[in-house]
């Protein structure tokens, strides 16, 4: 079945107002929304940024799977001999469980690419293989395709307005660009046998179209933050 990657809802976020309501609050109450309207993820990805332990708190409270990068110096307990950076822990190619500071158990994988750059991937799902992380992680890159197709495609930077009432428009209008283009890019028609409105019956019918039922997304649940000036209100922004 064809898959989409796209968003489920959005925040828009005022820069002075950066101390009161910080990203990680954003993405915990984006968490929340997708909690009440019923996704069921198999896996929440989202990059190292948002990897603070009460954001994992808040996935794991709500039932469900994370997959993650961390910093190389995110402190680990691997043999009870207490915490120490992840990147001097010895890391098996499968994964390793160790209990991250202030949360709990996790299995690390470590990814050496061949420019020595090394990353580390956490997940709460112990049974999690290199193969799932791999494809759960080749999946995740559709949020990064995301921000790129809205920025390209759908000018989303692009306002040439000043006011906040225009801003929130122009981005909400390019939202919903993006959702339309990507909903036409799948196979959405099928010719099905049956007899057209108005035919004539006797049971042959004739071609028809009948539209399929919307296509499984992907439930990837991913930050939508954009940040821009002269923020008022974003109450009546509505996607």
């Amino acid at each position: 079945m064809a898959t989409a990657c796209g968003p489920a809802t959005n925040r828009l976020v005022d820069p002075a107002d950066g101390k009161t309501r910080t990203k990680n609050d954003h993405f915990r109450d984006l968490l929340a929304v997708a909690k009440k309207r019923g996704l069921a993820p198999r896996c929440v990805v989202f990059d190292a940024w948002y990897s603070g332990k009460d954001n994992l708190k808040a996935i794991r409270d709500h039932g469900w799977t994370f997959l993650t990068q961390i910093r190389s110096n995110r402190r680990v307990n691997l043999d009870r001999h207490g915490n120490r950076p992840v990147s001097e822990l010895p890391i098996a190619a499968g994964g390793t469980v160790v209990h991250l500071e202030g949360f709990g158990l996790v299995k690390v994988f470590r990814i050496v690419a061949t420019n020595g750059h090394t990353e580390h991937w956490i997940t709460n799902d112990l049974d999690l293989d290199e193969g799932t992380r791999l494809a759960y992680g080749e999946q995740a890159w559709g949020i990064e395709e995301f921000h790129r197709g809205l920025k390209q495609q759908c000018g989303v930077e692009r306002a040439q307005v000043r006011h906040p009432d225009g801003q929130r428009n122009h981005i909400g209008c390019a939202l919903r660009a993006f959702v339309r283009l990507e909903y036409n890019r799948l196979p959405r028609r099928q010719l099905v046998r049956g007899e057209t409105p108005g035919g004539s019956g006797g049971g042959q019918g004739v071609p028809r179209q009948t539209p399929l039922p919307p296509p499984e997304y992907r439930h990837c649940v991913s930050p939508i933050i954009f940040r821009y000036r002269n923020f008022v209100n974003s109450s009546r922004c509505r996607i």
